[in-house]
């Protein structure tokens, strides 16, 4: 029985959770490159600035469609619900071990791909990647289908991830951007892998917006 405020998985959530496999993780897996800027300084990503920000955010009562990352599946058999679970952004926001350039990032992403998620805490997790660019740093976002699928994960993302103090990804310095001749590339990770990687340099604008663009063009 799911306790007072609990919600039940719906049959879809459900089933998304019991089909994984060991060479099947039920997750789709974002990548990208920030370059400076932002949360993103010389010396690489503040990870305490990041963490403090999605703290803020994960935190806010009015963005209920960021409330799946604040729950973890819970109860066993053909009914599992959600249950409360604060994140532990220590984990949820890591550093990974370094790699060797966007080939490494890639096959980083690719590896993920066959890596269980843990169902004792919130399934989602965002890694910082030292060594995939000369200038700025890696990033790999991965979340268990059961949060989110298709155009809602698109959604979530870009709630988590959109800057504060304007449109996000859309507006006239995202434009701007574009014509001062930023980069950005997609391409799948591996030929039947569901992960995206990506490429933003050069970027000078509000710290969120460097991460919001650089994944919206990998789910593009």
């Amino acid at each position: 029985m799911a306790a007072r405020g609990d919600q039940w998985l719906s049959a879809t959530d459900a089933s998304n959770v019991t089909i994984d496999a060991a060479d099947q993780v039920n997750a789709f897996l974002l990548a990208g490159v920030l370059g400076e800027g932002g949360f993103v300084g010389r010396a690489g990503l503040d990870l305490e600035a990041v963490r403090a920000a999605l703290r803020t955010r994960l935190a806010d009562p009015r963005r209920q469609g960021l409330a799946r990352l604040s729950q973890r599946v819970a109860g066993q058999g053909r009914r599992p619900v959600w249950e409360r679970c604060e994140p532990d952004l220590t984990w949820h926001v890591r550093l990974s071990e370094p790699v060797e350039g966007r080939a490494g990032l890639a096959a980083l992403a690719a590896t993920l791909m066959t890596v269980p998620m843990a169902l004792d805490r919130p399934g989602w997790e965002l890694l910082v990647v030292p060594g995939a660019a000369e200038r700025g740093v890696g990033i790999i976002f991965r979340m268990h289908h059961a949060v989110a699928d298709g155009v809602r994960a698109v959604s979530l993302v870009q709630e988590l991830f959109a800057d504060e103090r304007g449109p996000g990804l859309g507006g006239s310095d995202t434009g701007a951007a574009e014509r001062a001749g930023e980069r950005t590339a997609a391409r799948p990770a591996s030929p039947g892998g569901r992960s995206r990687t990506s490429e933003r340099s050069g970027s000078t604008g509000p710290s969120w917006r460097s991460v919001a663009w650089s994944l919206a063009v990998s789910l593009s």
